[in-house]
């Protein structure tokens, strides 16, 4: 599994936010899978161009893809993943186990 065509895997207080390219991608027409002990797999398969189509340009590249990632699963949760499509974007939100979150700590005085 790989996950290098236009992704950006990002941290946040929260957990990791993956993010992938899906401008003009039907979100129903994108699977997601946990695999437990192993992370997670989305993929997207290109339907078939149609061939009657004569272009003056050709310039939007359309293609599908096939990522994954693994995580740690003792400091995610991966069975609290969610999935959106924001602003042309895949978003995947993976949470921290609450035993791996961040805590402040107070100074007492």
């Amino acid at each position: 599994m790989q996950s290098d065509y236009m992704t950006d895997i990002i941290t946040t207080d929260d957990g990791i936010e993956i993010r992938v390219n899906a401008t003009g991608i039907n979100p129903e027409k994108i699977d997601i899978k946990i695999l437990p002990g192993e992370g997670i797999k989305a993929s997207y398969k290109k339907p078939k161009a149609n061939e009657d189509t004569k272009y003056l340009h050709k310039g939007i590249i359309r293609s599908g893809f096939d990522y994954g990632w693994k995580f740690n699963d003792d400091k995610y949760d991966l069975s609290k993943a969610t999935a959106k499509i924001e602003l042309g974007e895949l978003v995947i939100n993976v949470p921290y186990t609450d035993a791996k979150k961040p805590k402040a700590l107070q100074i007492t005085v």
